[in-house]
């Protein structure tokens, strides 16, 4: 983030950033630009979170937004997407033989996140492996970051959970191999480190 946009943001402001599990890096200055779905895209291909916008636009008065221009300073429930990148945890390569195809996620347990990949029948599989997983600071950032390395899903793929079909996401018509460079290319662009020893089965290479 530029020195000018750290003059601007309020101390109130980068309070409720630290409160949320983010900080001003993830902050896009979208002051000058009127358009909402504007705003969104530039601050998505910036790789920032949270957009500042100018008051005058702001029915609340408050600046802080999603990228699709919610207040998250009024509805904190707004950012949980957007916590949930600043937030650390662990970015995992699952694999499927059945489907052959790689998923890339985040999750706090890994070996408890398999068992509901398997369990759900994620995108009607329940022969998900996993593959690799490491820790991160800002493990939703480096996923997210990663997903736009990948190749776009090709076909549509439903889960059956909570009673009903869901979409599966994060689940991507590739090579671990892939997977894994998409995420070692996030984590540099991010400026991140792993925070753990990173782990990797030893079948990897045959996904």
């Amino acid at each position: 983030m530029t020195q000018s946009l750290l003059d601007v943001l309020t101390k109130d402001e980068v309070s409720f950033l630290e409160s949320q599990g983010l900080s001003p890096f993830d902050v896009f200055d979208g002051r000058a630009i009127s358009s909402i779905p504007s705003r969104g895209s530039l601050a998505k291909e910036a790789y920032k979170l949270i957009v500042l916008r100018d008051p005058r636009r702001s029915h609340c008065g408050h600046r802080l937004t999603t990228r699709k221009g919610h207040c998250v300073e009024c509805d904190t429930a707004k950012i949980a997407y957007a916590s949930r990148h600043g937030a650390p945890g662990f970015v995992y390569i699952a694999g499927s033989k059945r489907l052959g195809c790689i998923k890339v996620g985040t999750t706090q347990n890994v070996y408890q996140r398999l068992d509901n990949l398997n369990g759900q029948s994620t995108a009607g599989a329940n022969d998900w492996r996993l593959l690799f997983y490491v820790k991160f600071e800002r493990a939703g950032a480096v996923e997210t970051l990663a997903h736009s390395f990948l190749p776009k899903p090709t076909t549509s793929r439903t889960t059956f959970k909570d009673g009903h079909d869901q979409e599966a996401k994060e689940i991507f018509e590739c090579c671990f191999q892939d997977a894994y460079k998409a995420i070692a290319r996030a984590a540099t662009e991010l400026g991140l480190k792993p925070t753990s020893q990173a782990w990797r089965s030893k079948d990897a290479r045959a996904f």
